[in-house]
């Protein structure tokens, strides 16, 4: 009797387990492809699982962080591969924003002067 509970209670938790698996490798296989970050925190969220629970198993933390390092390393290189042309283009884009941003600024500093005499005078 002792062990047929027993029994049961192994695969209840082997089913719990392999179903937390599966929830979690869904999770991960959404998470690459819809192009969002693959951490902790997002496939916890994604399975509807602990943190914990990722951490806790050390197969399924070891993925994680693999996949975690690897969109490190794309995004490094990513930036990496920008020659000087871009970053020349992008610099000029900055520049003509700020001129256009200061010009705005004066022009409004100039509203405040007229408003804020204006009514002081009445």
């Amino acid at each position: 009797m002792l062990s047929d509970r027993t029994e049961k209670l192994k695969r209840l938790h082997q089913t719990r387990r392999e179903r937390t698996y599966q929830l979690v490798n869904d999770a991960i296989q959404y998470l690459i492809c819809s192009g969002q970050p693959v951490n902790f925190n997002s496939v916890a969220l994604t399975a509807c699982v602990a943190k914990k629970t990722l951490y806790n198993h050390p197969d399924l933390r070891a993925r994680i962080e693999e996949l975690r390092e690897q969109e490190f390393s794309k995004q490094f290189c990513i930036a990496e591969d920008l020659n000087n042309e871009n970053k020349d283009k992008i610099i000029s884009v900055l520049i003509k924003k700020i001129t256009k941003l200061e010009a705005d600024n004066k022009h409004l500093r100039e509203q405040l002067k007229l408003t804020g005499t204006a009514s002081r005078n009445i």
